[in-house]
């Protein structure tokens, strides 16, 4: 293992630059599946998967269902991550409004609904009570308290999270206690490391790097998924001793820029800084590449927030981002990314500080829970 670390991480510009020269030879006879990386970080990657690497893909999430107490045979609408389309037994995916993907749900009554949680939460609000699936399972997007709260209010559920890439599959997941994140240790071999590459010890917090153990068509070695993680310290509640992550700590670039550091995503969620989070309906979070902090809103009633209100969410942030200028702005509309995924928080200064590969110093001004 210590040869293994010796190696070089890459990441999504070795990918590219390599181009086809990134993926292996075909063998004889083999099924090979082209997909894309959902490009949320403004650049598709191409990727082949063999048909084994996809069946064994479908036996860990079979497995994930069955340890969060999900049978296999039950009936489940997932939805995509270009916003508008849903996939049901077998049919082909449609593009569609919230409501009239909440109109299917209701007519159909699946047992488990799945997908982008901010879709979930589009959903949830047009359904109104008229079906509550059995189980929620989300993914793809880091889910914030307020989000998680949204999900319960409208399908009466707690969701399952997970944690997964379309360049390896499934990396990570919640079992039926819904409390660390397993590891799929047998299929992806995951590190979480420190600025310098050395992997953290149990409770410390770091970059994703991946090494597929069943990826023969594109093989990543030692790959930095551009997502932070913190690592238990503990065993799970279910009583597995196996590794987990304590927490998913979001994108590299949910972290914010402060004189002297960085802030954790987790200290910057809209619901630790308006007593009434659920009168916003969207927002994100952005910091420019002079440091300066914008949080555009659209609240649930088309009203701005109060002049008092936002005067104290701003300041709020102010004192969680020490040195930086925050404002707000009331909006109409807050579209998701490209990639259909709705990007909450975003820092463009730190784009600069992750091309230079920042030697260790660079303190993060806590984590936040």
């Amino acid at each position: 293992m210590e040869q293994f670390r010796t190696l070089d991480i890459v990441d999504k510009s070795v990918l590219l630059d390599a181009g086809s020269d990134a993926r292996a030879r075909p063998q004889r006879g083999a099924v090979r599946v082209p997909l894309w990386s959902s490009g949320s970080t403004g650049q598709h990657l191409a990727l082949e998967w063999s048909q084994t690497s996809a069946q064994w893909l479908g036996t860990h999430a079979r497995a994930a269902s069955l340890a969060r107490g999900i049978p296999l045979r039950r009936s489940s609408m997932w939805f995509r991550a270009n916003a508008r389309s849903s996939v049901g037994a077998g049919g082909p995916a449609v593009n569609r409004s919230p409501q009239e993907l909440a109109d299917e749900v209701a007519d159909t009554r699946p047992q488990l609904i799945g997908g982008l949680p901010h879709l979930l939460v589009e959903v949830g609000e047009c359904l109104r009570g008229r079906h509550r699936p059995r189980w929620v399972v989300v993914g793809g997007e880091t889910t914030d308290p307020a989000m998680r709260a949204d999900l319960r209010r409208h399908f009466g559920c707690e969701p399952f999270d997970t944690y997964a890439s379309i360049e390896v599959g499934n990396i990570a997941w919640q079992c039926r206690e819904r409390d660390l994140y397993h590891l799929n240790h047998t299929f992806v071999l995951t590190e979480v490391v420190d600025a310098a590459g050395v992997p953290v010890g149990p409770g410390g917090t770091g970059d994703v790097v991946v090494t597929g153990l069943a990826h023969p068509a594109t093989p990543l070695i030692r790959y930095r998924q551009g997502d932070r993680a913190t690592l238990a310290d503990r065993a799970c509640r279910c009583g597995s001793e196996l590794p987990a992550l304590a927490r998913l700590d979001g994108r590299v670039h949910d972290w914010f820029l402060v004189p002297g550091g960085r802030v954790a995503p987790q200290r910057l969620y809209l619901s630790r800084h308006l007593d009434e989070p659920a009168r916003i309906a969207r927002y994100r979070l952005q910091q420019d590449g002079s440091g300066a902090v914008v949080l555009t809103y659209v609240t649930r009633d088309g009203r701005p927030l109060p002049e008092p209100v936002a005067e104290r969410v701003r300041s709020s942030y102010e004192a969680t981002l020490p040195g930086v200028p925050v404002s707000l702005q009331a909006v109409d509309e807050i579209p998701a990314s490209p990639s259909g995924k709705l990007e909450q928080l975003r820092s463009w200064a730190v784009e600069p500080m992750d091309r230079r590969r920042q030697a260790p110093g660079a303190g993060a001004v806590g984590s936040g829970r």
